[in-house]
């Protein structure tokens, strides 16, 4: 099978989304006569899946982009839940009996529910501790080390960097993101602090050496994180403890007067 196949199999996940989204598809083919609607939701989607599934624009796009994996992120442009959501709508409201009607909006909703999936089965999403969608944690932190007006350096837990930026713009990391993607491959400069701040037991001194070449002036770990050594012993003190985390400052920097 070819691989922009399995791509559209993975991104629709359950068969049972991506077969209403087919008989949805269909039935506005058979049915809808507003020009603009069949455009939208017919023509348009029509058009963009014979394209998305042609290797030779897979292979285009992913060399443009200089990466094969985020080819996926184009069928965000198809409106699959749009379709069938009014193709269900259309069906119920053209049933004249409503104790018909009933039934169908009940087997709508089953359908929805069935093709849905219970998303913080997902390690990768937790439910909203505050109105920034972020991690409590994550905002005290950013909170207690900002300066208004300028920019500081900091190393947090790897499981907390995806939310940092989101919160304050301001806090600069020596790794992102983007290296839990790429890894090595994109990111070797950034791949062996992210590797230390990574491990079971963190090793102080080779973390402190990795913020010092870096000029990062903040160092957060979990209080319970076992660790080799003390950071104090390499030129890192502890000025805070939030929300179960131990903020370490670069007793060399003039950020730790402040404390």
């Amino acid at each position: 099978m070819p691989e922009t196949f399995l791509i559209l199999k993975e991104y629709f996940g359950s068969i049972l989304f991506l077969g209403s989204y087919v008989l949805s598809f269909a039935y506005l083919c058979v049915t809808e006569k507003k020009k603009e609607i069949r455009i939208a939701l017919v023509y348009y989607p029509a058009m963009m899946l014979v394209l998305f599934l042609l290797p030779p624009v897979h292979k285009l796009v992913s060399a443009v982009m200089n990466d094969t994996a985020i080819y996926y992120r184009l069928l965000w442009l198809l409106p699959a839940s749009l379709t069938i959501g009014y193709a269900g709508v259309k069906v119920i409201s053209e049933l004249k009996n409503k104790w018909i009607r009933i039934p169908a909006i009940v087997l709508c909703l089953c359908v929805l529910v069935g093709t849905g999936d219970y998303m913080y089965d997902n390690p990768y999403f937790s439910r909203a501790e505050n109105r920034f969608h972020i991690p409590g944690a994550v905002q005290l932190i950013c909170d207690a080390i900002s300066i208004p007006g300028r920019e500081v350096r900091a190393a947090f837990p790897p499981h907390q960097v995806m939310f940092v930026r989101q919160y304050d713009p301001t806090i600069l990391m020596p790794y992102g993101r983007n290296i839990q993607i790429d890894g090595w491959d994109k990111f070797p400069e950034q791949y062996g602090f992210y590797e230390a701040m990574s491990q079971p037991t963190i090793d102080c001194k080779t973390v402190a050496e990795y913020a010092v070449e870096t000029g990062t002036q903040y160092v957060i770990v979990h209080m319970y994180q076992p660790l080799e050594g003390t950071f104090e012993e390499f030129g890192y003190q502890a000025v805070a403890n939030v929300d179960d985390y131990v903020i370490y400052c670069s007793t060399g920097s003039e950020l730790f007067s402040l404390w």
